[in-house]
């Protein structure tokens, strides 16, 4: 019985310790995909504003009402994905932590399965 409940226990740790190493590596591929695409938009932003400003005078109210709320919504994109980035992250401690659990629960029940073998050792002798 002691046997089978650290089996699964073991099972419970390896799969908590496979979802940690799941979400790590989809935190890793976020950052790779945020960085380039905040870059991109950034430069593309600033190239626009430049372009704009370099057209003499023409600039209107209008226009840089127009170029603000594009830059806005360029903002809160980045911002819904910073925010996901951090949920994830925030998912990856809780798969360490359960790992860390799992993996104390199952060397409790080693422990105590070591001490049964040495009590029943000692009814043997």
């Amino acid at each position: 019985e002691a046997v089978a409940e650290m089996q699964r226990m073991e099972a419970s740790r390896s799969s908590a310790f496979q979802t940690a190493q799941q979400a790590k590596s989809e935190l890793a591929a976020m950052r790779q995909r945020l960085r380039p695409g905040v870059e991109q938009k950034s430069q593309a932003a600033a190239a626009e504003k430049s372009a704009k400003l370099q057209q003499p005078q023409e600039l209107t109210v209008a226009a840089s009402a127009e170029l603000a709320n594009s830059l806005k919504g360029q903002l809160q994109e980045a911002m819904l994905d910073v925010s996901a980035a951090e949920t994830l992250s925030l998912s990856v401690v809780s798969a360490i932590k359960k790992a860390a659990r799992a993996e104390a629960d199952v060397e409790g029940l080693r422990k105590q399965i070591a001490e049964q073998k040495e009590k029943s050792n000692l009814w043997v002798k």
